[in-house]
């Protein structure tokens, strides 16, 4: 028996024939699924149950258990943190040091330039006594052996002197040996002068060296002690507080009776609308005629009588899909 249905839309659909009978043949009667009635859970008596209590305990926490622990972590902690305290400090003092450092620096230039400027005047002085006895001397020496000095040396002369030549040459070579004696002595003086000032000059290069180290030293342990003294006020309230931190009380708390009241008999169970839905020829059809609209929609096709038979695609269709008939199934009217 073949079922028809019309179908309108534009453009008009495909024309084929199904055998809604020969669907309903392949399906399995055991695919038509009756829910099973709910089961009411059975009803529980009441039943009285005894919570245990605890007497009154102390409890401490094991970290703060031993004093001992608790001043050694604190030790390590005041060692780190005042460490990088110290450092900062450090860098804060370093410019206060560098600025002593050019005090000292100038103060020694200036101690220096003092020392240079006596000794070039006791130098200034020595040379104008130097010339004032050397001044003659050098005159004698031009008139007798002629200017420039011809024989600087006092070269004995190869030929025999006369008497007044004689004397002018042991006269001329004394001469040079006063006035070298004169420029030996001036020049020793001037070096003499000169190294007191380089020694002491040295001796105050030196002093200032000490007094920017010494200087130093003591921003080094300044920031050190203020390191330390700041820890130390930051900790030391701290360690008395975790040190003698008291134990933690729990109270007692008696036995307490727990009562679970009896579960009530529970209300029938309400009675389900769709049960044996799709359990008759009719119902089962009207099933398979909506899933075969539903098919026909995807594919854009119509029923009619002369058309190809597309039962087999349509059964295929419903298997690919695993259409299956339950008995809650709403099927429509």
């Amino acid at each position: 028996m073949g079922l028809v249905l019309v179908a309108c839309g534009t453009p008009p659909p495909s024309v084929v024939r199904v055998d809604v009978d020969r669907v309903l043949q392949t399906i399995p009667a055991d695919t038509w699924e009756i829910p099973s009635d709910p089961t009411p859970p059975t009803t529980t008596p009441a039943k009285a149950d005894v919570l245990p209590g605890f007497p009154r305990r102390e409890v401490r926490d094991p970290s703060l258990a031993d004093p001992a622990h608790i001043k050694a972590l604190l030790a390590q902690e005041q060692a780190a943190a005042q460490k990088t305290l110290e450092g900062l400090l450090r860098e804060f003092y370093r410019a206060q040091t560098r600025a002593f450092e050019l005090d000292q620096t100038r103060l020694g230039s200036d101690q220096e330039g003092t020392l240079y400027a006596a000794a070039n005047l006791a130098v200034r002085a020595a040379f104008e006594e130097l010339a004032t006895v050397r001044g003659p001397k050098l005159a004698r020496l031009s008139m007798l052996a002629g200017f420039p000095d011809r024989n600087p040396d006092s070269t004995l002369p190869t030929v025999k002197l006369g008497a007044v030549s004689q004397a002018r040459f042991d006269e001329s070579k004394q001469l040079r040996d006063e006035i070298q004696a004169l420029d030996d002595g001036f020049l020793a003086d001037v070096r003499q002068r000169l190294r007191a000032v380089e020694e002491m000059s040295a001796i105050q290069r030196a002093q200032a060296l000490v007094t920017i180290e010494l200087f130093k030293a003591k921003l080094d342990k300044q920031a050190k002690d203020e390191a330390d003294a700041q820890v130390r006020r930051a900790t030391d309230s701290l360690d008395l507080r975790l040190a003698n931190r008291p134990a933690i009380v729990l109270p007692a708390v008696p036995d307490r009776a727990i009562t679970t009241p009896a579960m009530p008999v529970p209300a029938p169970a309400l009675g389900v609308p769709s049960l044996n839905i799709g359990q008759s020829r009719d119902e089962r059809r009207a099933l398979v005629r909506h899933e075969l609209t539903i098919w026909l929609a995807l594919n854009r096709l119509r029923l009619a009588e002369q058309g190809p038979d597309k039962t087999e695609e349509f059964i295929r269709w419903r298997s690919e899909h695993q259409v299956k008939a339950t008995a809650s199934a709403k099927l429509p009217n």
